[in-house]
């Protein structure tokens, strides 16, 4: 989780691919999935596999602004369904990635995050 996070830190600038990062809970779920490992436990098919969520579902402790200045700050109080399914088998949400405004196109442009790049062929 630690590479996976200073890789996102090293090119985020350049890709501008999430619209939260949640560093410190998903370095907390790395410690927690290694030591249910090192007891010889697992929670699940998932287990320790880092996972982001569009930003267009809810997550009740990550903002949900779907890549919309009307969104900015919004806080939901509940989860949608996939965000405790992916939890449940044992995922590690690193965060909320971009979107278009409220999922209107099929490119990852809005007036809240701005342009997401294409890792390939950054512009």
């Amino acid at each position: 989780m630690r590479d996976l996070l200073a890789r996102i830190a090293a090119l985020e600038s350049s890709l501008n691919a999430f619209a939260y990062i949640a560093a410190d809970r998903a370095m907390d779920g790395a410690k927690m999935a290694e030591a249910a490992l090192m007891s010889g436990s697992r929670s699940g098919r998932l287990h320790g596999v880092p996972a982001t969520i569009k930003d267009l579902q809810i997550t009740k402790d990550m903002p949900t602004q779907r890549g919309s200045k009307i969104y900015c700050g919004h806080q939901p109080t509940e989860d949608a369904p996939i965000v405790p399914r992916l939890r449940d088998e044992g995922a590690i949400i690193v965060g909320k990635t971009t979107m278009s405004e409220v999922g209107w196109t099929g490119v990852s442009r809005s007036p809240l995050t701005g342009i997401t790049s294409n890792p390939w062929k950054l512009g």
